[in-house]
C-alpha cells in the first residue's frame, strides 16, 4: 500500500473518430518555447509519474487512447474499439504507423507494453483485471477481463500506459536502457532531439505522424525551477507557453495584462481526511458534523488559493459531471449549529475555551489551507495543532500501524473516471488511510464498474456520494480549476481544444504572428 500511495501522491490529469491528417501547407511552422519546471526524471513515463516527464512524453509517445482536459476519451494508437456485450472482451483496431526510428509499429508492441505495465508499472493495479492479451494480427489487440470493468478504457488513457517500442526495450531494464534514459523513441507528433539537463529539452515535428502533423517545427522546453522567475521570463517575451503551473497568485495580473489565461474545472479537489479509528475524537460522527458546519470553505478559496477554483459542495469532483451528486452536499456554514453539535457529543470547554484539541500532520504545500482551516475551527471551539512535515515523513505518519493523527488535508487527481473514488473512500483504497469501512459504499463502487451503461453507473456513484455525505469520512473543501497561460499570439492550446487535444499535447498549438 505504501508504494501505491507514494506513486499516487507524486502524480499529483467520448469516443470519437480520428481526424484526417492536417495538410502540411496549413502548418504555421516555427518554434514554441514552453516552460518546464524541472528535468524529466525518466523517458519511461510508465514508471516515472512526475509532471515533467508526463508533459514532455505526451508529445513523444502514444497510448491506445488518450483524454482531453474535459475527460473525454479520444482515439490514439487505437483508431476504434469494440466491447463485447458481456463487457469482458475489448478489441482495439490499431493505426498503421512507424516508430520514430523507422521500425514498424504493431500489436506486439502493445502486448509487450501492457504486460510489462501489468507486472511492474505504476498503473499495474488498474490492469489486474485483464486475464488475457492477444494479437490476432499486427493491427488488432484483444484484451479479456475476468469481470466487467468500465474503468478499463479510462485507465488505458491515463498516464502510465504509454506504448513503448518492444524492439528497444525487450530484454533490457526498462528503467536504465537507452530508450528510457538517453534517446526515447515513440510514435507521437514530436520526435526527441536533445536534452541539456537543467537548461532545455528540444523536440521536432514528426512529419510521418499518423494523426494531425504538428503545427510547429519544434518545441523547446526551457527549464526554470523557480516559478516566479519563469513568470518574469514569460512577461519579458522569452517564453511563449507558461502552461498549467503558473502560480495562482499571478493569474489575475497576467489576465489583466492581456495574456491568454484559459481555465477548466479539473477532477481534483482539496479535502480534509479524518482518522476514524476507535478512540479518536474524530471517530465521533457529531464531531465530524460539527466541523462540516464550522469549516469556512469560502475563506480557504479566497485566502489560501487566491480565488483559484471554486468551493466544493458535493462528495465527488463536479468536473466528472455525469457522476456528480449535486443534491447530497456539504452544509452551509453555521457556527452556532457546529457548537451545538459539539455539546450534543458531550464535550465541554477547557480552561482555554476549546472543546477539543486535534492533531493535524500537514504535508508541505498545504500550509495556507491548513492555516485558514485552523482559523475556522477556532471559531467553533476546536484547537487544531498543525505539524508541518515533508511528504515522506507525512506518509510515514499517516501509514503507521496505529497512526497518531486526527485529521489532515489532501488533494490529487480523482479521475479520469469516477471509479477512481474507490482509491480514496473504498475500504481497501490505496489512498484511503482513514480507517473508513462502509460495505454499502464498497457495493456501490463495485456496481459502478460492473457495467458500461453510464446511466446505471451514475446512479451507483451518486448513491455512494449520498452515503459519504452522511458518514463524513472526508470534508470537501475546494474544487481545483486547472489553468494554462500563453502569449496572446498563440492558439490551439490544450485547454481550449476539447475533443481534439489531450492533456499536455502541444501539437495543435500555433504561433499566429
Amino acid at each position: 500500500m505504501k508504494r501505491v500511495l507514494s506513486i499516487v501522491l507524486s502524480a499529483m490529469l467520448l469516443l470519437s473518430l480520428a481526424l484526417p491528417a492536417m495538410a502540411e501547407a496549413d502548418r504555421c511552422g516555427g518554434t514554441i518555447i514552453a516552460w518546464l519546471g524541472g528535468d524529466p526524471s525518466s523517458y519511461n513515463p510508465n514508471m516515472a509519474m512526475d509532471d515533467y516527464t508526463a508533459m514532455v512524453m505526451e508529445n513523444v509517445l502514444s497510448r491506445l487512447l488518450k483524454f482531453d482536459y474535459c475527460g473525454n476519451l479520444l482515439p490514439d494508437l487505437a483508431s476504434s474499439w469494440d466491447i463485447s456485450q458481456d463487457g469482458l472482451t475489448y478489441t482495439f483496431h490499431l493505426v498503421d504507423t512507424k516508430w520514430h526510428d523507422g521500425e514498424p509499429f504493431s500489436a506486439e508492441d502493445v502486448i509487450w507494453t501492457l504486460q510489462k505495465v501489468q507486472a511492474e508499472g505504476v498503473m499495474g493495479y488498474a490492469l489486474m483485471g485483464v486475464t488475457a492479451m492477444e494479437a490476432p494480427d499486427a493491427h488488432t489487440v484483444v484484451l479479456t477481463l475476468g469481470a466487467p470493468d468500465a474503468s478499463l478504457l479510462y485507465n488505458l488513457a491515463y498516464f502510465g500506459t504509454y506504448i513503448l517500442p518492444k524492439h528497444l526495450y525487450d530484454g533490457q531494464d526498462w528503467l536504465t536502457c537507452e530508450a528510457a534514459t538517453t534517446s526515447p523513441v515513440g510514435t507521437g507528433p514530436y520526435k526527441f532531439v536533445e536534452h541539456q539537463r537543467s537548461v532545455s529539452l528540444t523536440l521536432e515535428a514528426n512529419m510521418d505522424y499518423f494523426g494531425d502533423v504538428a503545427q510547429t517545427d519544434r518545441v523547446i522546453y526551457t527549464i526554470i525551477p523557480d516559478a516566479n522567475t519563469a513568470v518574469q521570463a514569460f512577461i519579458n517575451g522569452e517564453i511563449d507557453y507558461l502552461g498549467a503551473a503558473a502560480p495562482a497568485s499571478e493569474l489575475a495580473n497576467l489576465r489583466s495584462q492581456g495574456y491568454v489565461v484559459n481555465e477548466q474545472p479539473y477532477a481534483s479537489r482539496y479535502y480534509i481526511a479524518f482518522n476514524l479509528r476507535e478512540g479518536r475524537a474524530t471517530a465521533n460522527l457529531k464531531v465530524r458534523q460539527a466541523m462540516a458546519y464550522g469549516v469556512d470553505r469560502q475563506a480557504i478559496l479566497d485566502k489560501a488559493l487566491a480565488g483559484s477554483g471554486s468551493v466544493a459542495e458535493g462528495f465527488a469532483p463536479s468536473a466528472i459531471a455525469w457522476a456528480y451528486n449535486g443534491e447530497d452536499v456539504m452544509p452551509q456554514r453555521d457556527v452556532d449549529k457546529a457548537i451545538a453539535l459539539l455539546e450534543e457529543a458531550g464535550l465541554t470547554k477547557d480552561a482555554d475555551g476549546y472543546y477539543l484539541t486535534l492533531n493535524f500532520p500537514n504535508m508541505t504545500g498545504f500550509g495556507d489551507i491548513a492555516s485558514v482551516f485552523k482559523d475556522s475551527m477556532k471559531d467553533i471551539g476546536i484547537n487544531i495543532v498543525i505539524n508541518n512535515m515533508e511528504p515522506a515523513a507525512w506518509q510515514t505518519e499517516i501509514l503507521a500501524e496505529d497512526p497518531d493523527f486526527d485529521l489532515t488535508v489532501l488533494s490529487g487527481y480523482h479521475g479520469p473516471d469516477a471509479s477512481a473514488m474507490a482509491m480514496r473512500v473504498g475500504s481497501t483504497g490505496a489512498v484511503q488511510f482513514m480507517g473508513y469501512n462502509n460495505p454499502e459504499v464498497d457495493r456501490y463502487l463495485a456496481e459502478g464498474v460492473a457495467t458500461t451503461d453510464q446511466e446505471a453507473r451514475a446512479a451507483a456513484y451518486k448513491a455512494m456520494q449520498k452515503l459519504l455525505s452522511q458518514d463524513l469520512p472526508i470534508l470537501p473543501l475546494c474544487e481545483v480549476v486547472i489553468t494554462e497561460v500563453a502569449q496572446p499570439y498563440m492558439s490551439g492550446l490544450p485547454l481550449s481544444n476539447p475533443g481534439v487535444t489531450s492533456v499536455g499535447d502541444l501539437s495543435h498549438a500555433r504561433i499566429d504572428q
